[in-house]
């Protein structure tokens, strides 16, 4: 999850940086350092960090059930992390968990998480769900992103990444992962005064 400026989203300037071809291999990519690290691990959950990192983490785990070394019996669940709406404005004042009923009373003792974003910038979503699932005794907890911005206020690099991708604080990655977008793509959204320097 990232946040910026607050700004009418359809009024900014947009360049693809991956179509939905791309955007597949970079899944695949993750999925394949998944499966390397954890091959013939039997306690493996799969969470997904709403929104979009729902879908992309069925993805992921779509292109992990096609590797032998990968056990069929992934756990798979989500979480709801808020703190910004759709168009980046501030809903809460620090980041927010939601946990229903089904996602929290999941046992999650011994298992190898990995959980999946679809951007990562300041890292406060995934930290605030790391301090969550620590209290579940979990036996190590990994991050995978489609993008990472590397500017991490809060040293949560993720390990498992499609693309890393730096650039003005100002502008937006957009990743369009359906259902939420008709097809999957990368965008890399700025301000159209960006556009006369």
């Amino acid at each position: 999850m990232q946040h910026n400026f607050v700004e009418n989203l359809s009024n900014l300037k947009r360049v693809t940086l991956c179509e939905s071809y791309d955007v597949n291999v970079l899944i695949k990519k993750i999925a394949l350092k998944i499966a390397a690290k954890f091959a013939n691990e039997t306690s493996l959950a799969i969470i997904g960090i709403l929104r979009r990192g729902a879908p992309l983490a069925n993805l992921v785990l779509n292109e992990l059930k096609k590797n032998s070394r990968i056990p069929s019996n992934i756990l798979r669940i989500d979480l709801n992390v808020k703190r910004y709406a759709d168009d980046l404005s501030i809903l809460y004042p620090h980041t927010l968990l939601t946990l229903d009923p089904l996602s929290s009373s999941v046992n999650l003792e011994g298992y190898h998480i990995v959980l999946v974003d679809d951007v990562i910038f300041t890292g406060s979503s995934i930290l605030k769900v790391i301090e969550y699932l620590l209290t579940k005794n979990p036996a190590s907890i990994s991050t995978a992103c489609l993008v990472d911005r590397l500017n991490s206020k809060y040293s949560t690099q993720s390990e498992f990444v499609g693309l890393y991708f730096q650039a003005n604080p100002q502008f937006i990655i957009e990743c369009n992962v359906p259902p939420y977008e008709p097809f999957l793509k990368i965008d890399l959204a700025f301000p159209n005064k960006y556009l006369q320097q």
